[in-house]
């Protein structure tokens, strides 16, 4: 009798593991995803300036970097860490968390290198702001959220699909 049992635990041992997954944890995790992007915004937006502003805060120390995009006429300006107190009515109280801070428009006859150049000469050498001019190609980016969007879809669907073909037939084998 002590060997049957035995012979039972082993059988019992051998069995594998059988792992299942249930599709609901997929929307559920889409759902939680989708949540957090709307909830975790990180502060407040940049606000909109005007050059002169920028020109004033550039003289007197507080900008930290200055982000210019030629094709778009656009300034991103960060505040140093340290003097973004000094803004907080500009944001209404609540202080962003990241960076840009501010954001100034010119015109298309804005000289950047020049105008940046002049006012980081007037400013001591421990002091001088970080400039950096790109371009911005925003079409790849569009298209990136196009393609995610499209396949973002086409996986909700075939889920769906594939739930409805499943509780089709089972319907159809019920009625038989």
């Amino acid at each position: 009798m002590a060997e049957k049992q035995n012979n039972n635990d082993a059988s019992r041992k051998k069995r594998p593991i059988k792992f299942t997954f249930n599709i609901s944890w997929i929307y559920i995790l889409l759902m939680f995803g989708i949540g957090w992007m709307f909830f975790n915004q990180g502060g407040a937006n940049p606000q909109k300036e005007e050059w002169a502003e920028v020109k004033e805060q550039w003289l007197a120390g507080d900008i930290k970097e200055i982000t210019f995009i030629r094709n778009e006429y656009e300034g991103h300006v960060t505040i140093k860490p340290d003097r973004l107190a000094k803004f907080e009515e500009s944001f209404g109280g609540n202080l962003p968390k990241k960076s840009p801070h501010f954001i100034f428009l010119v015109s298309g006859s804005f000289n950047a290198e020049e105008m940046f150049s002049e006012l980081n000469s007037e400013l001591p050498e421990g002091e001088k702001v970080k400039v950096v001019i790109e371009n911005h190609e925003s079409f790849w980016g569009m298209l990136e959220w196009l393609v995610f969007a499209v396949l973002l879809v086409v996986v909700c669907a075939l889920l769906l699909i594939r739930h409805v073909f499943v509780l089709n037939v089972f319907l159809h084998l019920w009625s038989c």
